[in-house]
């Protein structure tokens, strides 16, 4: 029986922040989850990190509840990243098939999607995910990655969406998790992350927008063909729904809050 291993996932919400630890056998279809913890946020502001401190406090009690429930201990985490500062743009790359024999290689389709992030960026912006939407061998595009692996043929090109976060706002969420001595193995874009949970292949195939409304933010995902051709995080949410309701019917917000959740 294979070993099972600890993997632990944590959300950095404008309301609130949850942490999920989970124990995954390569035998089975998905993760089990073994740990829960969900705190009331401190020290960010529409997805961004305002008071490092305050933050840091407020992840490390959201570990510790998962800690708990667990027993086990989250010393690495996969982190999502949302916000304003979230950019994303297309890009191709070129390249030759390698081998003598014109059959591609999943180190080819590696190749040009390596070759699709070289390409200029933002300033002060680094990339998150490079996603593959086409592949095209020869002038013949429509393919996937498990499609053109084993075809034959002189030229492979990869159309590609680019997804990157500002340098400045990653560092401090590394920073955060350096405060409670986390190591970070990855940071996940919130859109995609929430794309990942909900949608089906057959969703994915026909089309469909994953919109996930949280307080301070809203994430958006749009697939089609299966693949990700669209993300954004837009600087509006619940809690923006939830001021107008109390500035226009004059209440206070906790009866605003309500109201926007019943009606």
């Amino acid at each position: 029986m294979a070993r099972e291993h600890i993997i632990t996932g944590i959300d950095i919400g404008s309301r609130y922040i949850y942490t999920v630890i989970t124990a995954f056998n390569p035998d089975a279809p998905v993760p089990k989850v073994i740990g829960v913890g969900k705190v009331a946020s401190e020290g960010i502001r529409k997805g961004l990190v305002t008071n490092i401190s305050e933050a840091a406090s407020a992840v490390l009690r959201s570990v510790e509840e998962a800690e708990r429930y667990a027993g086990v201990s989250a010393s690495r985490a996969f982190v999502s990243v949302g916000g304003s500062h979230i950019v994303s743009q297309q890009s191709r790359g070129t390249i030759a098939v390698s081998r003598a024999d014109g059959e591609i290689s999943e180190n080819d389709v590696a190749r040009v999607i390596e070759e699709a992030s070289a390409v200029a960026f933002p300033a002060n912006r680094e990339i998150l995910h490079n996603i593959p939407s086409e592949f095209i061998v020869d002038g013949q595009g429509g393919l996937r990655d498990r499609d053109v692996v084993g075809m034959n043929g002189i030229r492979l090109e990869a159309n590609t969406l680019m997804i990157g976060g500002s340098t400045p706002h990653l560092r401090n969420l590394e920073r955060v998790l350096s405060e409670n001595n986390i190591d970070y193995q990855g940071f996940v874009l919130s859109p995609l992350a929430a794309s990942k949970s909900v949608l089906s292949r057959q969703q994915k195939e026909v089309g469909v927008l994953c919109l996930d409304m949280g307080a301070g933010t809203t994430n958006l995902a749009v697939h089609e063909n299966g693949q990700l051709i669209y993300a954004n995080v837009l600087p509006i949410g619940g809690d923006n729904i939830t001021n107008d309701l109390a500035i226009g019917l004059r209440v206070q917000i906790e009866t605003a809050e309500i109201l926007k959740r019943e009606f």
